[in-house]
């Protein structure tokens, strides 16, 4: 899966291709163990070309070869990927919007190809068919993916019969009758897979297809990896996260945080003190309403008075308590809504960050940065800072002690994989956890406006002392359950 536009050659070049892939799995190894023995500037050169290469050859690294076939969506963009694969005389299946050119597509698809949603339906439907036929060419030679201990998938396929079909694309008769043929077969006619030696319960255990998803969603591990994870962690998701980055397959939860709640942020600052409230709606259309807007700024400024959301919720409002207040909007506007949380902070210097403001206090995200000391114009690249970097705490004193050991047991277990001495093993977590530090505690992060000094030393030098910060982001740790678009398009079209 590619979704930068793809680098020229990638096709019709491959061997040059995969030594890039090879270099950047390199690097991505060299970073794993924390860079050691590099000057500072050969790691910073070092991060710049694994963030290039990771862009433009990512979702390719574990392909192994040319394609057997390309899907492209906006032919415009990637007519040289089409291009090359005509080439290579490659079966080349595309959306092809009113605006693009049908030639050289085998199995055009009439579609949209710049809207999300569309977009999103068309990459589950052409994966999910993916699945199926690499389910069902297996399934012809007696192997059970459900059932496996492992899944050479590559492997398989490759002494796997061709299929007795020669149409292409395979017709939906010809996909049902191999599912028939497998699902009919007689008890002995298939294999028995080896059940798992070390846990009978584990060979049992039925691993679903959204589970596979989320996990893959949430680490960016391959469908086989995320599989496996899963088996082994008896579906347990955030062990599996910990499985796959013991075995270096994926970056920490990279997508663990992500959710569709919506609703606005409002920041304010008043006598030394600011405060960050999060009032919560059903839809972003509401979030752009300015009677909602006028409510959460109401609500802010009613947080100045109070320690929590509990007193926030009865504070006075206009002779009304602010719990109140909100019910009357739901029902005057006709979606649900919440004040989620708040937070305070008080310091010599509070400054302010909104990103994607509605107005110039409240938006998606929400930052305070207390400080002692009265320097505005370095507080404030701070709190944009902060917004940007997402950092887990203010110093490693505030890291909360569970995170703390959490990362030192998987370094740990990262780093005996290398089955390197145990005085070496100390040495690297050592290395490694100063390298976490670094990452996750925005005093010793390296400052996005500078990065050759952290945002510690960079206060230091302004006359700061960086004593706290809030950050808050709308719908931040929700979970929302999502339904799938397909089902949802015809439900609309059964009413």
């Amino acid at each position: 899966c590619m979704n930068h536009r793809g680098l020229g050659g990638t096709l019709t070049n491959w061997n040059t291709v995969s030594a890039s892939i090879s270099r950047l799995k390199a690097i991505d190894e060299q970073m794993g163990m924390g860079a050691e023995g590099l000057t500072k500037k050969e790691r910073l050169n070092m991060e710049r070309a694994q963030g290039k290469l990771q862009a433009s050859l990512g979702g390719i690294r574990e392909m192994g070869g040319v394609p057997d076939l390309l899907f492209v969506i906006d032919t415009n963009k990637e007519a040289l990927a089409v291009s090359e694969a005509r080439k290579l005389s490659i079966p080349v299946i595309a959306v092809v919007d009113s605006n693009s050119n049908p030639e050289g597509i085998d199995y055009p698809i009439p579609g949209n190809d710049d809207a999300a949603r569309a977009i999103a339906l068309y990459c589950d439907l052409i994966a999910r068919a993916a699945l199926d036929g690499m389910a069902a060419q297996l399934g012809s030679t007696g192997l059970d993916l459900g059932e496996m201990e492992e899944t050479p998938l590559e492997g398989a396929l490759a002494e796997a019969p061709a299929p007795a079909a020669t149409e292409y694309p395979p017709s939906r008769s010809s996909v049902a009758e191999l599912r028939q043929t497998t699902q009919g077969a007689p008890a002995g006619a298939i294999p028995a897979a080896k059940p798992r030696r070390t846990d009978v319960r584990r060979a049992k255990m039925a691993i679903t297809a959204a589970q596979v998803k989320e996990l893959r969603d949430k680490s960016g591990a391959g469908m086989m990896d995320a599989k496996k994870a899963l088996t082994e962690t008896d579906g347990d998701m955030e062990a599996a996260i910990d499985w796959l980055r013991t075995k270096g397959l994926a970056k920490a939860a990279k997508k663990s945080g992500r959710t569709a709640a919506e609703g606005l942020v409002a920041v304010r600052v008043e006598n030394g003190t600011g405060v960050a409230v999060e009032v919560n709606s059903e839809t972003d259309f509401v979030a752009k309403n300015a009677e909602f807007q006028t409510m959460v700024a109401s609500v802010a400024e009613a947080a100045h008075g109070v320690a929590d959301t509990e007193a926030l919720l009865g504070a006075d409002m206009g002779g009304k308590t602010v719990a109140e207040v909100v019910t009357e909007k739901v029902a005057t506007i006709g979606e649900n809504m919440s004040v989620r949380r708040m937070a305070k902070i008080s310091g010599e210097t509070v400054a302010t960050y909104v990103h994607n403001p509605v107005t110039p206090s409240m938006g998606k995200i929400g930052v305070l940065v207390a400080a002692a000391g009265s320097n505005e114009d370095v507080a404030r690249p701070i709190s944009m800072h902060v917004a940007a970097t997402n950092p887990a705490a203010l110093s490693e004193a505030d890291l909360d002690p569970a995170v703390i050991e959490r990362e030192k047991t998987v370094l740990t277990e990262q780093a005996r994989e290398s089955g390197k001495p145990d005085a070496v093993i100390e040495k690297m977590i050592v290395g490694r956890m100063k390298k976490f530090y670094e990452e996750v505690t925005l005093l010793n992060q390296k400052f996005v406006i500078n990065p050759d000094v952290t945002v510690g030393q960079a206060a230091k030098d302004a006359g700061l002392d960086i004593t706290g910060f809030v950050r808050m982001e709308v719908g931040e740790g929700i979970e929302v359950v999502e339904e799938d678009f397909a089902a949802e398009v015809a439900k609309t079209m059964g009413a």
